[in-house]
Formats: C-alpha cells, sequence, structure tokens
C-alpha cells in the first residue's frame, strides 16, 4: 500500500479549492450576465423600438389583434385628415380663386367620414409596406438593432419615428403606462395624391356649373379614383 507524501495532499486540496473557485466565479459571471440581460430586456419592452417591432409583425402577419392594440385609430385619423386640407391648399392656394379651393376643402368634408373608415388599412397597408425587409427578422434583433432602420427622437412620454427608407412618412407615438401607442401618421405623397384627386373633382364640378352638388355621384366618382390607395 502506497501512502501520498504530505506535500500530495496540500497540492491536491489546492487544485480542488481552485476548481470551486473558478465554478463559483463562473456561476457568478453567468448569473449577472443573466440578470443584466432580463434588467435590459425589461426597458427595452417598454420602449418605443418594442412598440413598433411589434407593429411590424402584426402589419406583416395580418394580426388585426395585435395592430388594435398598438394602434390608436381615433388618434391617428384626426391627425391624417388635416393632412388632407393642407395638400389641397399647397397644391391649389395659388393659380386658383378661392371658389375651386373651397370647393375642394368641402369635398374634404363631405369625404372625411368615408375616407376614416379606411385610416386603418391605408395605415396597415402603408407600414407592412415600408417594412417589407424586416418581415423574417426575429423580434428581439429587431428591437435591439432599431437604430439601423429607424430614427426615433422621444421627447418625455412622446416620440416620432421616421423609416429610413421612407422619408415622406412619419408615426408620431405616445407612451401609456409601460407601453407606447401609435398615435398619428404623417404622409406626405398619400395626402397630396389624395388632395390632388379632391382638387381635379373640384375644379370639375365647378367648370360644369355643379358647385351646388358636390355629393352624391361627385363623391361617389372620387371615391372610386381613390380605392386603390385606400383599400
Amino acid at each position: 500500500m502506497t501512502l501520498l507524501s504530505t506535500t500530495e495532499v496540500p497540492a491536491n486540496d489546492l487544485r480542488r479549492k481552485r476548481r470551486k473557485i473558478y465554478a463559483l466565479v463562473f456561476i457568478l459571471f453567468v448569473s449577472a450576465a443573466v440578470i443584466s440581460l432580463s434588467i435590459f430586456w425589461h426597458f427595452k419592452r417598454q420602449s418605443p423600438e418594442y412598440s413598433l417591432a411589434r407593429l411590424v409583425k402584426a402589419a406583416n402577419g395580418n394580426d388585426e389583434q395585435l395592430f388594435d392594440q398598438l394602434v390608436d385609430l381615433e388618434a391617428v385619423t384626426a391627425d391624417f385628415l388635416p393632412q388632407l386640407s393642407s395638400a389641397a391648399r399647397e397644391l391649389y392656394g395659388r393659380g386658383y380663386d378661392s371658389k375651386i379651393l373651397s370647393e375642394a376643402e368641402m369635398l374634404v368634408s363631405t369625404l372625411t367620414p368615408l375616407i376614416a373608415d379606411r385610416i386603418r388599412p391605408i395605415v396597415r397597408r402603408q407600414i407592412a409596406e415600408q417594412t417589407r425587409p424586416l418581415e423574417g427578422v426575429p423580434l428581439p434583433i429587431m428591437v435591439i438593432a432599431a437604430q439601423e432602420y429607424l430614427e426615433i427622437e422621444k421627447s418625455g412620454d412622446s416620440a416620432t419615428v421616421r423609416i429610413n427608407n421612407a422619408p415622406d412618412s412619419m408615426i408620431l407615438m405616445q407612451r401609456r403606462g409601460n407601453n407606447w401607442v401609435i398615435t398619428g401618421y404623417k404622409n406626405k405623397t398619400l395626402a397630396r395624391e389624395i388632395a390632388r384627386q379632391l382638387g381635379e373633382e373640384a375644379m370639375r364640378i365647378s367648370d360644369s356649373g355643379r358647385a351646388n352638388n358636390a355629393d352624391g355621384r361627385a363623391v361617389k366618382s372620387i371615391l372610386e379614383k381613390l380605392e386603390p390607395m385606400l383599400r
């Protein structure tokens, strides 16, 4: 029977102690990393980026319920419709008499309830089209890498968002509790196109001497022209 020397026993004990220390350090390191990641993700879940990433998924995946949770349609509609009047003034405010402009504005007010019903698919379709390249990106990566494809400016409980490949569009957001909700959608190109159609219809009505009959057939005609944009 071979006995260990007195120098071998402390050496073995030292190696065991080192292994325990290394294991403890590793466990502490992993625990700290997990805790840090959990805290980081907790705050990210309360950021505009997280709500926008979910909105992209909802718009591209036709998730109606999630989309309605993330978009305040009443606020978005109230924000978008005045853009039509503004665009009409820009297009027809110069070079046309006040009669034409007032008729264009009258058509805007006449069509407002009908267009308002279509704001939801407009916003969803626009967001889906503008974020199509992100459709297959996992949500966590989309949130973390948001600055690569979005320009987000926060001010207190408000935020404005621009998509890099859509310079004419801007999304307005508000913090509500721990979440961010879409409360506005600005799109100059879309507003100008709708306003252009309204203005052309107003001029047609004026030229035909039917300025007081800008309802019925006129409304039906303009809606038919706008249908490709509003569906």
